[in-house]
């Protein structure tokens, strides 16, 4: 009796269909963003200090006042600049690009530390956790924001690149990231260095 035996590679599905089956999911789950003008109190907080900061006003006085740091009004700013005074679907297209180069970034990580099907994973569980279990959580908020620049860096560590991941860790974290979030200077290079202030 000749049984021809199949072997998990011959049962294996391609990655590119994998990943193709991956972004639709991701693209699915965060669609509900779309339909929603706003998704979170703090949108609403963040546009309409970005507004005042369009029309000529300081960002911390004449009423642009929050407990967040620059970075977040900033990029709300500049995408009402480029599309429309509160266009919330334009910030939540941004979002939703900076959520897709982040599932980037960590495929070529996962890729990196293990396998493309492991990279392909854990991009695929980022961009669909990042918008389950809570409506909310499909807001354009600091977080997803702050997590680009720190896999970035964190990617270049993976590849040696020293000088390239110190100059992201530096000027990104230090600057973009700690200015949308405060919580991003612990990952920094000064909370290792120095002690916090």
């Amino acid at each position: 009796m000749g049984s021809s035996a199949v072997t998990p590679r011959q049962r294996a599905w391609p990655l590119w269909l994998l990943a193709g089956g991956g972004a639709a999911a991701v693209l699915a789950i965060h669609l509900p963003a779309f339909a929603h003008r706003l998704l979170d109190g703090d949108e609403a907080v963040y546009g309409s200090i970005a507004a005042l900061v369009n029309q000529g006003g300081t960002l911390y006085g004449d009423g642009g006042v929050d407990n967040k740091p620059p970075g977040i009004f900033w990029t709300y700013a500049a995408t009402f600049d480029l599309f429309g005074t509160y266009q919330m679907t334009a910030v939540h297209l941004v979002a939703l690009v900076v959520v897709a180069a982040t599932c980037v970034v960590l495929f070529l990580i996962g890729r990196s530390i293990s396998s493309p099907r492991a990279g392909l994973l854990a991009a695929t569980f980022y961009g669909l956790l990042t918008a389950m279990g809570n409506p909310r959580l499909l807001a354009a908020n600091t977080e997803l924001f702050m997590t680009l620049p720190l896999t970035a860096a964190f990617l270049l560590m993976l590849r040696r690149q020293w000088l390239w991941s110190g100059l992201l860790m530096v000027c990104c974290c230090r600057s973009a990231c700690s200015c949308c979030r405060r919580a991003a200077r612990a990952y920094g290079p000064r909370s290792v260095l120095a002690p916090a202030s």
